[in-house]
């Protein structure tokens, strides 16, 4: 049916109609004439969630990992955050990863005679029995008890972790970790350093984290490198795009300076590579590079690492290989290898090299650098700055196919307040995007983007490259004293193009100039996660569960002897339903709830529970403290 587009009606002026239902429908019905490269993903296990895992910390605490330590001179306890009181499914799902006052983790198994239809005491029982001490019990959820207290006594639930190399990819199972870090399931390549005894350099914390054991961490100090590969069959000739998340880990010494007999080596940077493979398995051409951790630690978040490969003529195979050389700990998340019609690389300025320039962009003038959210933990993209001596010019030429249509675009908007009317000055002197047709050597007239309006942060424009054309120059220009320019995003793909006829109907006299225009249907991307899905997991990914977990919320109040569920109910009735109101009430407020015993006892019982509240919260110090 004809649809209207409205963009000029506030103005009285025209109307644009068109029906495109005829041809969108005759251009669908056509015979699907299949890519040479394929489509969709090529990658198989790239989320690492092959085979499955059977963790069952959430289905019976409610929550993935978490560490408690003690209080003065009380014990640690953990609270489950779960109510069992029916049957739990632990058919699958099954095992927790338990240690005990800093003891090596203890896997165990907590299904029942029935697993589909496993109770609360059975879930007791098998942790009792695997601790070889009654350490768990069952009061409204799970509780876990060290047997120790103060400051030595604590209880840990670790992330499920297994020294196991993910299905369909190779690597040694002792060198590579597999870990359940929410949102996703990641792979770990640690390589340790050794440590000068009787010193450990390796933040303790960080490693037990993922649920190793003392014997396995000492067998990843004699490894001397970890690696993780997949063969992915390729066409020559074509577009490739590989992604996916990356965390590095300092694993240098935290020991003070007066122990330190020698300085600490500097973590080794992760690599990744591809070998392009013809029929006979010989090498015809590489790419890699490194996977630095600087900016990470100014974001604290994983990297989102894109970048865009062309696999050569004699292609047949794509041999993709991670691999952490000696010191240091790579962690990987949500790979994927799958063909691209984008023509750019680094088009969301992710990747930064070690003298902080965008990668894969030439650096012409001026300054630019990473734009950083530390609050949301994420990089916004390409801040260049028009502040300094000169103006900054950022350029990348990409090759592209005579006669193919393209669509560029960009996400950018001036950082800080617009001074003036950017309307009124020169184009050389505005912020803008300069494309140009490549032929022979030779550079065609530019088509320029003002980057520096008013109006919407993006930007588009469709054309089709000249005959003859075998290359495309995209550059970004922010003059000098013009202020700052943010480049978010910037993209040049090949689209197929539909031709849609328009009708154009002018309301006042006057001449009516239309030229080029053109609509264009944007279809889903075919490949793995989206760019945002995977930011929005680089942002909680490795990020949170890698810092010193969060200590667990205050016990119930019903663990204070003296405070039993009727008494628990009626100071919940007054208000009082957690250890924090309870410490931070007065006698009198709680001694009326005490009924049957004299007001001086009560009293006196009250001020007791009170006092035992604040020692539970660490609010006191214990006589002689």
């Amino acid at each position: 049916m004809p649809r209207r587009l409205d963009e000029f009606a506030s103005l009285g002026r025209i109307e644009f109609r068109f029906d495109f239902a005829e041809k969108l429908d005759e251009h669908l019905s056509k015979p699907e004439v299949a890519s040479p490269c394929g489509k969709g993903e090529l990658i198989t296990n790239g989320s690492f969630d092959q085979p499955p895992y059977d963790d069952a910390t959430r289905r019976l605490f409610g929550f993935d990992a978490r560490r408690v330590a003690g209080l003065q001179t009380k014990p640690a306890f953990l609270y489950g955050e779960v109510r069992l009181d029916r049957d739990v499914d632990l058919s699958v799902q099954r095992t927790i990863l338990l240690s005990i006052d800093d003891d090596d983790p203890i896997r165990i198994d907590c299904a029942g005679a029935i697993p589909e239809r496993t109770r609360s005491d059975e879930v007791v029982t098998a942790i009792n029995r695997a601790m070889r001490r009654d350490v768990a019990g069952y009061d409204n959820g799970l509780i876990i008890t060290s047997p120790t207290a103060g400051s030595a006594s604590a209880v840990e639930l670790h992330f499920w972790s297994t020294l196991q190399v993910p299905q369909t990819w190779e690597g040694e199972g002792r060198r590579v970790l597999r870990a359940k870090i929410p949102p996703l399931m990641i792979v770990a390549l640690p390589v340790l350093p050794a440590a000068p005894a009787p010193v450990d350099p390796v933040p303790f914390k960080v490693l037990r984290l993922f649920g190793l054991s003392r014997s396995e961490i000492d067998r990843l100090r004699s490894v001397d490198s970890s690696e993780l590969v997949q063969q992915i069959p390729v066409v020559g000739g074509c577009d490739y795009a590989l992604r996916f998340l990356y965390r590095v880990l300092d694993l240098g010494s935290k020991v003070p300076a007066p122990a330190q007999t020698q300085q600490e080596p500097h973590p080794t940077p992760g690599l990744w590579r591809v070998r392009w493979l013809d029929r006979n398995g010989s090498v015809v051409g590489t790419d890699g590079g490194t996977l630095s951790g600087d900016l990470q630690r100014e974001t604290n978040a994983a990297t989102v690492y894109e970048v865009r490969l062309s696999a050569p003529d004699q292609a047949v195979k794509a041999e993709l290989r991670f691999a952490q050389p000696p010191h240091g700990f790579l962690l990987l998340g949500n790979v994927s290898f799958a063909p691209t019609l984008q023509a750019l690389n680094n088009t969301s300025f992710q990747r930064w090299e070690v003298d902080r320039l965008p990668s894969a962009w030439v650096h012409l003038g001026g300054s630019v650098e990473p734009l950083l959210d530390r609050e949301a933990r994420q990089i916004l993209g390409a801040n260049l700055l028009g502040d300094g001596p000169e103006g900054t010019i950022l350029v990348q030429t990409v090759k592209v196919v005579a006669g193919d249509s393209y669509e560029m675009r960009v996400r950018a908007r001036p950082r800080g307040p617009i001074v003036g009317d950017p309307e009124v000055r020169p184009v050389q002197e505005r912020a803008r995007l300069e494309f140009r047709w490549r032929t022979d050597g030779s550079l065609g007239e530019p088509v320029i983007l003002l980057l520096d309006g008013r109006g919407f942060h993006t930007q588009a424009w469709a054309g089709t490259a000249p005959v003859r054309a075998n290359q495309a120059e995209v550059r970004l220009v922010q003059p000098q004293g013009r202020g700052n320019l943010l480049v978010e995003e910037l993209s040049l793909a090949r689209t197929d193009m539909v031709s849609v006829p328009f009708t154009f109907l002018a309301e006042v006299p006057g001449e009516l100039t239309v030229s080029d225009l053109r609509v264009a249907y944007d279809l889903p991307e075919p490949t793995g996660p989206r760019r945002q899905e995977m930011i929005r997991a680089a942002q909680q990914l490795l990020v949170e569960p890698l810092t010193e977990p969060a200590p667990a919320a205050p016990p119930p109040i019903t663990v204070i002897d003296g405070i039993g569920e009727k008494r628990a109910e009626r100071l919940a009735a007054m208000g009082i339903d957690s250890m924090e109101k309870l410490a931070a009430a007065t006698p009198e407020i709680v001694a009326p709830v005490l009924g049957g015993v004299p007001v001086d006892v009560a009293l006196k019982l009250a001020a007791q529970f009170i006092e035992e509240a604040k020692k539970l919260l660490g609010l006191q110090e214990e006589p002689g403290g």
